[in-house]
């Protein structure tokens, strides 16, 4: 996932830094012209070459197809089929139901995958108040140019794409706990450091920017994990994409809520609001983890152990002063 997901993230840093110069020359009228151009010329070159792809291959391959012969001998292994096929059904839809039972119980009866899913709709809503709504803090509270705006992405993409190359053996160091608990805790720091940020180090921006990265690539990599350990067999796209539309409510009440609280309370008090949120939702996350109520439980057994053994200890000795 992270090999292929890091060239998505090249594709975003590249498009925003050419955007952000290009809007900054030539306005957004002609910007948004000149996209809907680009993208009807490539749609155009996409099917006519899926057309021509169609017409060289047509007949080649599958020329027995639709003659009379083959009709009916797939007629014939249809009806041979059809008594096991009718039999085997009813079993296989009590098992699937099975299936799916398992899955609903995994994710919300579950203490530890239920807070997950709760702490992934939080940060979706933080996330999506500084994607579609920063901006704006950035062009009308300090007067940021659409150039530093195009470069912020840049530098927020170019952490994600090392983290991405490198998935595989963060998954292996830390695990999906400490996957999350680094994205939320980089999430609420990067938020409340745009509260010091006013129009004369309005360059300070790029600063707090790859800590975005590392919260984008590492809740990417743990929500990915999640959904591939309670898919049941057989469900693995359907459980990601339950679990992506879950998230997606969070995305939804942050673009709503974000702007209401924007207009109501200002920019600055409203990061800072996020930022106490998610820092909440981390501490929780933290407490109701696997990860560390395993790491408490052996530490627990480990301080009761000596004392365990000291009353044995005790015990053998009393029993030889006796036999003496």
């Amino acid at each position: 996932y992270g090999t292929e997901r890091l060239w998505g993230a090249v594709g975003w840093g590249v498009t925003n830094l050419a955007l952000g110069f290009l809007l900054d020359k030539f306005g957004f009228t002609s910007m948004v012209v000149s996209l809907y151009i680009t993208t009807f010329l490539f749609l155009a070159v996409l099917k006519i070459s899926n057309l021509l792809s169609c017409q060289l291959g047509k007949g080649v391959t599958y020329s027995a197809i639709g003659t009379p012969e083959s009709v009916e001998m797939i007629n014939v292994e249809c009806e041979s089929k059809t008594a096991n096929v009718e039999a085997e059904k009813e079993d296989t839809i009590h098992k699937e139901d099975q299936k799916v039972t398992a899955f609903f119980h995994a994710l919300f009866l579950d203490l530890s995958n239920s807070v997950f899913m709760f702490s992934m709709v939080v940060l979706a809503a933080g996330v999506q108040l500084v994607e579609g709504l920063v901006f704006l803090y950035f062009k009308d509270t300090l007067n940021a140019s659409y150039a530093l705006c195009g470069v912020s992405v840049v530098i927020t993409v170019s952490f994600e794409i090392p983290i991405f190359a490198v998935a595989q053996r963060l998954i292996d160091l830390l695990g999906k706990d400490w996957l999350v608990i680094i994205g939320l805790s980089a999430y609420f720091t990067r938020v409340a450091g745009y509260t010091l940020i006013d129009e004369s180090n309005q360059w300070l921006i790029l600063i707090w920017e790859p800590l975005h990265g590392v919260t984008y690539a590492t809740t990417k990599m743990a929500l990915v994990l999640f959904s591939s350990s309670i898919a049941p067999p057989g469900y693995e796209a359907s459980t990601q994409a339950f679990v992506s539309n879950i998230r997606s409510l969070g995305l939804a009440f942050g673009a709503v809520m974000g702007g209401r609280s924007m207009e109501e309370f200002g920019s600055k008090n409203t990061y800072r609001g996020a930022s106490l949120i998610v820092i909440a939702t981390t501490l929780l996350y933290a407490l109701t983890c696997k990860t560390c109520r395993r790491k408490f439980c052996s530490r627990k057994t480990t301080d009761v152990a000596p004392a365990v053994d000291l009353l044995e200890a005790k015990g053998l000795v009393e029993t030889r002063m006796e036999a003496l």
